[in-house]
């Protein structure tokens, strides 16, 4: 549940909301009513000047929008102390309202970059980190910073040959920065996984043992495939692509890759 001040990000004083196809319903038991809507993304917050919002007239008067009501640096202060607690999801949404207020700042981007990863939002995450390094006047240190998250993204989205690449790169240009060579060696790990099913059982074992343990491991996919079955009378189900000996791995999906973001918390 958020917390108050969790809130007070997330929807913000005078922010404009557009609902898509909203249904009024009457509680059952309390003289209220509310609005259902199907899905969170039924909820559109608008922008200043949107279209949507042009020619509304106020009842209650004019209002300030949350995006210009505080500058860049303000929104990107309320982010790191989001983030500071942990508070990913808010930061995030934080980072995004200094980003409206200052499109070209490297570090609030970055920022973004990292509450996204915490989140798991992977592709937004690679999405920063590849703005960042699309930017001629970031200095070397963003770079790597850049590069490193870009790898870490890649990680979370079982792109290891790429992540692994990264990683390199981020080696090339700071020798020193050791958890690059975690992410190689990782990779390497998770690669030889998807090729030859071959795991560390009793690590994994120990591993699922721990509290909230989440492990890393790749997937994969053994001599078997998903195919058309014309000979059965139609459909689509599992083919053997090659003979299978007595207790050979044939699937093995991957669990999770959060742990090896832990590392890197410069922010």
């Amino acid at each position: 549940m958020a917390k108050s001040k969790e809130l007070d990000t997330i929807f913000p004083l005078n922010a404009v909301l557009a609902i898509r196809e909203p249904v009024c319903k009457m509680a059952i038991e309390a003289q209220h009513s509310h609005i259902h809507i199907e899905s969170p993304s039924d909820i559109v917050f608008l922008q200043p000047q949107d279209p949507l919002s042009a020619s509304v007239q106020w009842a209650t008067g004019s209002r300030l929008h949350p995006t210009i009501a505080k500058s860049a640096q303000d929104w990107k202060a309320t982010g790191d102390a989001h983030f500071k607690s942990k508070e990913y999801f808010s930061a995030a949404v934080a980072y995004s309202y200094a980003l409206a207020r200052d499109s070209t700042s490297i570090s609030i981007r970055l920022n973004r970059a990292l509450a996204h990863l915490r989140l798991r939002n992977f592709a937004a995450a690679r999405k920063d980190a590849g703005a960042v390094l699309e930017q001629r006047n970031s200095n070397t240190a963003e770079k790597v910073k850049a590069k490193y998250r870009h790898a870490q993204a890649e990680y979370g989205l079982e792109e290891y040959s790429k992540a692994r690449a990264l990683y390199s790169e981020c080696l090339d240009m700071d020798p020193s920065l050791k958890d690059a060579e975690t992410g190689i060696l990782n990779c390497e790990r998770r690669l030889k996984e998807q090729t030859s099913g071959d795991y560390d059982w009793c690590a994994l074992y120990k591993e699922g043992k721990a509290p909230a343990a989440e492990s890393q491991v790749a997937d994969f996919v053994g001599k078997i495939k998903i195919g058309q079955l014309e000979h059965r009378g139609g459909g689509r189900g599992i083919i053997a692509t090659g003979e299978i000996e007595a207790g050979e791995l044939l699937v093995r999906p991957s669990l999770s890759a959060s742990t090896s973001l832990t590392n890197s918390n410069s922010r």
